[in-house]
């Protein structure tokens, strides 16, 4: 059965959004996913990509081994998922006018939704309420970086939100930050014209998928998070 390349998308995303519980993947729920999987790589004809998944889903038996295995194959099915997205669209780009923070809100929490393993914010202003409004759509096996930010408000909300779900998120201070960026595991950047908790709220601003820039990007602010004063926990 052929699909379009939006069908694809569309199913990969859902894959990915939808992924069980690691404790879960070797259950009937996991069984199901898995083999959504290897159809999906087989009706896009990524014979590539289902041999890596094929070699990585043995693992997946071994309570040892699933912890290691699984970010792998979350990692595959980005790629299909990156792949199609640039086929598709190109880098993403969203202009959003003032007053739609709906739409900015709704951008940035699909950007957070495709992340497998890591999550790193750079802003100066994170705090209170971005812990609230975004958080919750990070998966909970995915560890969570924040890099600047009003610690006042953001040290205490991050501290109830881990106590009470069990996720990891750590926050540190580098200084003085004026930019605004998301980096996903490392193989993703985009970069904020406005503080992610204010976005669109009284000017228009632009979400910019960063392609040329972003190893450069990347490596500096991961060596200011390393050198970065750690606030939390």
């Amino acid at each position: 059965m052929a699909l379009t390349e939006q069908q694809l998308l569309a199913q990969a995303e859902y894959l990915l959004r939808n992924r069980p519980k690691i404790d879960d993947i070797d259950n009937e729920e996991g069984l199901a996913w898995r083999a959504d999987i290897r159809a999906l790589f087989t009706i896009a004809n990524r014979i590539d990509l289902k041999s890596e998944f094929l070699t990585l889903e043995p693992r997946l038996k071994s309570s040892t081994f699933r912890y290691d295995a699984l970010p792998q194959i979350l990692v595959i099915i980005q790629q299909l998922i990156s792949e199609l997205r640039l086929k598709m669209f190109g880098p993403i780009s969203s202009a959003i006018s003032s007053g739609q923070m709906f739409d900015y809100f709704d951008s940035v929490r699909k950007i957070i939704e495709t992340a497998t393993k890591d999550i790193l914010f750079i802003d100066p202003y994170l705090d209170a309420e971005f812990v609230s409004r975004y958080l919750p759509h990070v998966h909970s096996d995915v560890s969570v970086r924040l890099l600047g930010g009003k610690f006042k408000t953001l040290v205490p909300a991050v501290d109830m939100y881990c106590k009470q779900h069990g996720v990891s998120v750590e926050i540190r201070d580098s200084g003085e930050l004026h930019d605004r960026f998301v980096m996903v595991d490392k193989t993703n950047c985009y970069q904020s014209g406005a503080s992610f908790k204010d976005g669109a709220k009284k000017a228009d601003t632009i979400i910019t998928g960063i392609t040329d820039a972003f190893e450069p990007i990347l490596d500096m602010y991961e060596t200011r998070w390393e050198k970065g004063v750690v606030k939390y926990p």
